[in-house]
């Protein structure tokens, strides 16, 4: 971007002074032809030439390397009172050139002013970057990462084109000057794209372009510059068919939990877990309520079963994820979790003590939908259902296990007023199989649960500070 700034002396209350136009400048960098008009102004005895006050700073081209500035329309005071203008007529532009304008009058006296050019770095992108390949699906995003270096404000976006040029999807990133913006992408396409897809479904699979743009004005005129990188599109969404009998799950009405929602980032495992949410809590239930109701609907809905549960496998199916009705419900909440997320009353939060690789991330997805579809599963899978529900609910809480030497098990630790407990749902389903509703291992502290051999060999217990005490501040309001 080029500044031209037109220089004179001239006093303070010019806004006072009587003002008469004398001609006009015209500057043309070779993008855009401006024009700047000059005029005479007069402030008690005293006479001066000037640009008009708001054209005095003027953007031009930032790519021209030389610019021509030409005079029109000079009016009947100039002829009358100046009998000639010297100027240069053309200028090679560098970081700073100054142009000087003599105008002779009628009277043999000489009036001067200057014209400053000031040209910025201009504007580009230094850099765009997306992964090679992008898989749709569950918790993925793409990332997109733009780096620009202006030294006037641009607006920035991104665009991802089909194989025939239709945009799919697109992002304003925001009007500044250098900067490097990034921004994540769902895959799903967005509302009113070229191609016509589906804003709740994912895009096709196939090969893609993703494109980012920096405009600018320019008197009035647009400049756009861009860089295209190529993006290769695979899909991971699989359907799973159930079997068995089936509760047929409609759309969930939207619902404003008064807390900040801990999602795992697919879809149907968050609708799952939203399903169960409005069931058992409302608004105005605290941390512990919360914990609490959650821990006994798995308490009374979950068996223990040795290993994993598979969402193919045999048995009833207590809630359905495959059918058209339901797969539209799980869209829907999709989009609605995606609002959440940008509106900062969500966030996506898949870390925690066992699930910690890439792989393992994948087993906990289809696991935790298996749990809720199936209900049964083994102390790993109990607890991973609770963590679900638990940060959905607003709840920090993770995974822990001890080291195998009185028999591997797994439970939680959840925190409540700053504190760390222990929970094990495994226990309470095995009191609730035998008709008996056992709080007893819910929101206990180590001294507690060190009376059985499976908890004195905690493999996290650096990383949680568990309460110790016996008294009732090991269940804060029960």
């Amino acid at each position: 971007m080029l500044l031209l700034v037109i220089c004179c002396l001239f006093p303070a209350g010019e806004a006072q002074a009587a003002a008469k136009k004398l001609f006009s400048l015209v500057i043309n960098d070779g993008f855009v032809s401006q024009t700047v008009p000059v005029y005479q102004f007069t402030s008690g005895n005293s006479t001066y030439v000037a640009a008009k006050k708001s054209l005095r700073t003027l953007p031009v081209y930032a790519g021209s390397k030389k610019v021509t500035v030409s005079i029109k329309g000079k009016t009947s005071l100039y002829k009358k009172t100046f009998k000639s203008i010297t100027y240069k007529k053309k200028a090679t532009l560098s970081k700073n050139t100054t142009l000087k304008y003599t105008l002779k009058t009628r009277k043999g006296k000489k009036e001067t002013f200057t014209v400053k050019l000031t040209r910025p770095s201009m504007p580009k992108i230094t850099s765009l970057t997306v992964p090679s390949t992008f898989t749709t699906g569950g918790s993925r995003r793409l990332t997109v990462k733009v780096r620009t270096s202006a030294g006037v404000a641009v607006k920035a976006t991104y665009k991802v084109k089909n194989s025939k040029g239709k945009v799919v999807y697109s992002k304003t990133l925001g009007t500044r000057k250098s900067c490097i913006y990034t921004a994540f992408w769902n895959g799903k396409p967005s509302a009113k794209n070229a191609a016509g897809l589906p804003t709740s479904q994912y895009i096709p699979a196939g090969n893609y372009k993703v494109t980012a743009y920096l405009k600018y004005t320019v008197g009035g005129k647009s400049k756009t510059i861009s860089k295209t990188v190529k993006l290769k599109v695979k899909s991971g969404q699989s359907q799973t068919s159930s079997s068995g009998s089936s509760q047929n799950n409609t759309a969930l009405g939207t619902k404003n939990w008064s807390w900040k929602v801990g999602l795992t980032g697919d879809d149907t495992l968050d609708y799952l877990a939203e399903t169960i949410c409005q069931q058992v809590l409302t608004n105005g239930m605290s941390e512990t309520e919360r914990a609490r109701a959650l821990y006994t609907w798995c308490g009374k809905n979950l068996t223990y079963r040795s290993g994993a549960p598979k969402l193919t496998g045999s048995g009833k199916n207590y809630m359905d994820i495959s059918s058209s009705q339901a797969k539209e419900a799980i869209a829907a909440y999709g989009k609605q979790a995606d609002s959440l997320i940008a509106s900062g009353k969500a966030a996506v939060n898949v870390k925690d003590n066992y699930f910690k690789s890439s792989g393992l991330q994948k087993t906990k997805i289809n696991w935790g939908k298996a749990a809720f579809v199936k209900r049964y599963g083994d102390c790993l899978i109990m607890s991973l259902t609770y963590e679900t529900l638990c940060r959905h609910a607003g709840l920090t809480v993770d995974i822990v296990e001890n080291d195998g030497s009185a028999g591997h098990h797994f439970w939680n630790v959840v925190r409540i007023g700053g504190s760390y407990y222990y929970a094990d749902v495994n226990q309470f389903t095995e009191s609730w199989k035998s008709g008996n509703a056992n709080y007893g291992f819910f929101l206990r502290g180590t001294r507690y649960c060190y009376q059985y051999g499976l908890y004195s060999t905690v493999k996290q217990n650096s990383k949680y500070k568990i309460a110790k005490s016996v008294s009732a501040a090991d269940c804060p309001g029960i």
